[in-house]
């Protein structure tokens, strides 16, 4: 058959009128990648058949997906970039994160997807040149697949068919640059599909200017229709499943499962995976939104080979997490298996109420069986003389427990010192902020032995491992300070050891501390106003740029903070000696020493 019979054939042949989905079901085949093999099957992930035939819809021009990671999404991108090329050929854009991620979907994933996919193989061009690392030439449509990182090729030509994959990882403006590569047609099509990252970050806004279609499916029991939620995955927790070693997940599995308001229950079982899949359908939580914005929604509690047992284990071990500040296990279980942004929850610590419900069973003083060890931090000031406000507060050997034992203020030097001696505080425990009398404090700190500190307004000291050489962001490091710089006594004392501290990224910590999302940070029943209004003297403020992104800021709501300064420099201590931890915090040093 000739070049100009294959032309005809083509430009005569009339629309294929099979749903999008049903064409995909016929024509697309898995690359070896896929855990299965064959034909691809809408069956077996029945929920993207609605977004499939929505984007065969001209009156539609923005899908956006937030859904769970390894839910069919991608396969599903790759199944419309096959309809796309073969029915409606036109000028293509994948993106993706970096440009060596692209190279390998199109090694791995695409270019193999094209050569088995006949409709589309048949209009390959016939030269070497057609299918490279980072293009693929067709008749009448081409496809470039490009990293995020990349302006110039974000920029490079217009497309009808634009494809943005795993959004949330896009640097900042990346989204809003490939964007406008859509202008040139009226019937163009970009469709982004990601897991999300952060509250009101481009994928989540993405969704919420859609329709934000959520699929519910309908009890078997009572008739009503529920979104598939994570407040209806239960378990039970008793002697059985959970002991003082923690839990037994082999035991706990048998317990897990999912449970409608009236009752009914539903087995990590093929039948009742199946009935949430085949029974379900989207509903619209914003029917008032554009009708040329779809959007969808799923999460990992929906696709059958998904286990909840390992999910339900997912979210313990990053719950227990918590409990020694390190929140981004929880953060990567909403993002990844819930689908869902991570929601900023600090607030303020002006909420009194908050702070109130961190009151322990004890008073100022009393003794703890618990404790392991306990800091004394110090804010010096000079407003009415010279003085210091003082916090002092105990921890448990493990879990971030701590509680408070003392705070106050005193006069000079001397009473400071015997505050720490009064309370059994080593001067190795002993911290005092720099910010103010630089100079006294290094003096006094190593006459003591105390320890100076600094708050930064830097957002986080990157750190290099020095055992595995990867890089990593603290909230914390240490640098030396010469004593007497400036003055005649420069070079007659030892250089010592500052902290120094993120200011926002450790109040953040703190917040979660104080509010109790992470730890157990408590306070004595008998804590007076000036404690509460000190360390609540703060608030957490959001801006928005104009490009919508979001940023908080700690802004002072009272003059006087000097024992929440206090609370933050014993946090960088319990981080120091690794009391309280977080995943992506490595240390090098061991303690304040």
């Amino acid at each position: 058959m000739s070049v100009v019979e294959i032309a005809a054939r083509r430009s005569w042949k009339p629309p294929d009128t099979r749903l999008t989905w049903e064409w995909a079901d016929q024509n697309v085949k898995l690359d070896p990648t896929s855990p299965y093999q064959g034909y691809w099957k809408s069956e077996i992930s029945p929920w993207v058949r609605e977004l499939m035939e929505t984007f065969s819809d001209n009156e539609v021009s923005d899908i956006s997906v937030m859904c769970s990671a390894q839910s069919a999404k991608t396969q599903t991108m790759i199944c419309l970039l096959m309809w796309a090329l073969a029915e409606e050929p036109a000028p293509t854009m994948w993106v993706t994160s970096t440009a060596e991620e692209a190279a390998f979907l199109m090694k791995t994933r695409l270019i193999p997807t094209i050569k088995a996919c006949a409709p589309v193989a048949e209009t390959l061009i016939e030269d070497r040149s057609a299918v490279s690392k980072m293009e693929v030439h067709l008749k009448g449509a081409s496809l470039g697949v490009v990293g995020s990182s990349s302006p110039s090729r974000l920029q490079s030509k217009p497309v009808r068919w634009l494809f943005l994959d795993e959004v949330r990882n896009y640097p900042e403006g990346a989204l809003e640059m490939v964007l406008k590569r859509t202008r040139a047609y009226w019937n163009a099509r970009r469709c982004i599909v990601s897991t999300p990252d952060n509250h009101n970050d481009a994928t989540h806004r993405a969704y919420l200017q859609g329709d934000q279609r959520v699929w519910h499916f309908k009890c078997r029991s009572c008739g009503d229709w529920f979104p598939m939620s994570w407040e209806y995955m239960k378990w039970t927790e008793d002697e059985e499943t959970k002991n003082e070693r923690g839990y037994n997940f082999d035991k706990l599995a048998e317990t897990v499962r999912f449970e409608c308001k009236c009752g009914e229950v539903y087995k990590d079982e093929p039948a009742d995976r199946r009935h949430f899949v085949n029974s379900g359908k989207y509903i619209s939580l914003n029917p008032n939104a554009p009708k040329n914005r779809k959007s969808f929604h799923w999460n990992a509690l929906l696709p059958p080979w998904v286990k909840w047992r390992d999910l339900v284990e997912e979210f313990l071990i990053a719950k227990g997490a918590t409990y020694n500040g390190d929140t981004s296990p929880l953060k990567d279980f909403i993002n990844e298996s819930l689908g869902e942004p991570w929601e900023d929850r600090l607030g303020d610590f002006e909420d009194f109420g908050q702070l109130q419900k961190r009151a322990g069973d004890y008073a100022l003083g009393d003794d703890w069986k618990d404790e392991e060890v306990r800091f004394l931090a110090a804010d010096k000031q000079a407003k009415g003389g010279i003085h210091y406000w003082y916090v002092v507060r105990a921890f448990a050997k493990e879990g971030a427990k701590s509680r408070l034992v003392d705070y106050g203020q005193v006069g000079g030097d001397k009473e400071l010192l015997e505050v720490a001696e009064l309370n059994n505080v080593i001067p190795d425990n002993c911290i005092i902020d720099s910010g103010f009398d630089t100079t006294s404090v290094y003096k006094f700190c190593q006459r003591h032995g105390w320890k100076p500190m600094k708050g930064s307004g830097t957002q986080g000291f990157k750190h290099r491992n020095k055992k595995t050489g990867r890089m990593s962001t603290q909230l914390w490091t240490w640098t030396k300070a010469e004593v007497g710089i400036g003055t005649k006594e420069h070079g007659l004392h030892k250089a010592i050891r500052l902290f120094l501290w993120s200011n926002d990224g450790l109040k953040d910590m703190f917040a979660e501390l104080m509010q109790g999302f992470i730890g157990d940070w408590t306070i004595a029943k008998d804590v007076t106003s000036e404690y509460t209004r000190q360390v609540t003297a703060e608030k957490r403020v959001q801006t928005i740029d104009i490009k919508g992104r979001s940023k908080y800021e700690w802004l002072p709501v009272r003059k006087d903070n000097h024992m929440l300064d206090c609370e933050l420099m014993i946090l960088v201590a319990s981080l120091a000696n690794k009391l309280i931890t977080q995943t992506y915090t490595e240390m090098e040093t061991e303690g304040l020493e």
